[in-house]
């Protein structure tokens, strides 16, 4: 019985189509890359993630708040609040990158990087 009730749940969830999934992953790739400026900024003192991180953000203001609305929306419907959903997201990446070795660090960091000088519209 359980699970013709979680089968059931997951038929009335809301689903995001897959244009608003992707404006919705360039909200959850800024709050990602939001934690990792910080953790990376300690970390590295030779590049400037802040900077870097404010120019990618600028780049793609509008995709990163249509994001936020679409999983505002989303979670709303099933009574669930983004900040929440983003405070676990961020909690566990910062437990992850917190407890990785300094040279899985570094690779982290250099993804982020890559991630704010290469991408946005």
């Amino acid at each position: 019985m359980p699970s013709l009730v979680l089968s059931s749940n997951a038929i009335s969830q809301n689903q995001l189509t897959a244009e608003q999934q992707k404006v919705a992953e360039v909200y959850a790739s800024y709050v990602s890359n939001q934690a990792f400026v910080t953790l990376c900024s300690k970390l590295d003192k030779v590049n400037d993630y802040e900077v870097l991180f404010k120019f990618w953000t600028s780049r793609d203001l509008q995709g990163i708040e249509q994001g936020k609305m679409i999983l505002s929306h989303h979670y709303s419907s099933q009574n669930i609040e983004i900040d929440e959903v983003f405070k676990w997201k961020i909690d566990a990446e910062k437990n992850y990158f917190n407890a990785s070795s300094k040279n899985e660090k570094i690779v982290a960091c250099k993804n982020l990087l890559t991630s704010i000088t290469n991408s946005g519209s």
